[in-house]
């Protein structure tokens, strides 16, 4: 029974968020639903479990997040992120064109730029219109660089790859040939499985699709008075190194990404000192908005595991491995 009520929990929890519940309203509705089901008291697991797991989360990855939408705001307004686009798609034509929004996907992602600038930086660039690829298909071919290879590579600083250092005390390497493996593994598959689909959905007849009131122009390719290519990547370059050669924890990494953002694309930035003040304050509130949003959840998760089922599923989790060895 306890087990059950756990499950029916975590249910709900994916119900709401699926329903567009906000997910800090869904993380307190669940683990309120949780507290009840198992008569543990209301105020206290509210306040206890759930507000240490939410303040302990903030306390290990502020940094981490903020330094990380910071960066990703400098490369956006520098127009960096347009020149390396710009540059990937010249270099794959529209025959590869979801080979390199792949590509680019996974380039513009690997420092820490959020995934939604990506997609929006990305999007006016996709040559979709141009190669004639019906455009349901960009979330695919973006997610498969951003989401399926980025997110859980080794060597990255995204959260995926830094939340286990502080709570298992391993480095962004940890696992790395398997890491690596599956990271090719999931690039192929998915590229392959994008690019087949792509030309099924061709010989069916399929075209990219114009909207209502669409402006065609604003859909083409276009070219952005940003840094060179190689003063756009030397940044990124430098978080990469920092993290890995020079073997330094994650946020001395992105900080020095940070810097070296502000002396390369410096002359592509706003002239106005005010402007770029608003763009970086712009940067640290998408930072506190979604580290909010991974700290409910990770609350919700600390009220899970105050629960006796947790206990329970961690101890048959655990056997099966003496069990199967």
């Amino acid at each position: 029974m306890n087990i059950l009520f756990l499950l029916l929990a975590i249910a709900l929890f994916i119900a709401l968020v699926l329903k567009n519940v906000p997910t800090v309203i869904a993380a307190i509705l669940s683990s309120i639903f949780l507290l009840l089901t198992r008569r543990m008291g209301l105020y206290e697991g509210i306040t206890a479990p759930y507000m240490t797991g939410f303040g302990n989360y903030v306390r290990d990855f502020f940094l981490l997040f903020m330094l990380g939408a910071l960066f990703g705001k400098l490369v956006e307004i520098s127009g960096a992120a347009n020149s390396i686009s710009t540059f990937i798609f010249r270099a794959f034509g529209d025959r590869f064109a979801i080979v390199g929004l792949i590509i680019m996907g996974i380039i513009l992602t690997l420092d820490g730029v959020n995934l939604f600038v990506d997609m929006f930086t990305m999007h006016p660039l996709a040559m979709f219109r141009k190669a004639d690829i019906p455009r349901k298909f960009f979330p695919a071919a973006s997610f498969a660089g951003c989401v399926g290879v980025t997110m859980t590579a080794p060597f990255t600083p995204s959260i995926q790859n830094a939340t286990p250092t502080v709570y298992l005390g391993t480095t962004v390497a940890a696992a790395t040939v398997p890491g690596m493996i599956s990271t090719v593994l999931k690039l192929t598959l998915c590229t392959a499985y994008v690019m087949w689909v792509v030309k099924r959905a061709k010989n069916r007849g399929e075209h990219f699709e114009e909207l209502e009131g669409e402006n065609a122009a604003a859909e083409v390719t276009r070219e952005a008075a940003g840094p060179s290519v190689l003063a756009s990547v030397l940044p990124m370059l430098v978080i990469l190194v920092v993290l890995n050669v020079v073997k330094q924890p994650i946020v001395t990494s992105l900080l020095a990404g940070v810097v070296a953002a502000f002396i390369f694309y410096f002359r592509h930035m706003p002239h106005s000192l005010k402007e770029i003040s608003a763009e970086v304050q712009d940067s640290v509130f998408a930072g506190l908005k979604t580290i909010s949003i991974t700290a409910a959840a990770a609350g919700y998760g600390a009220v899970v595991a105050a629960t006796p089922a947790f206990q329970e599923i961690t101890d048959f989790v655990l056997n099966l491995v003496g069990t199967f060895c």
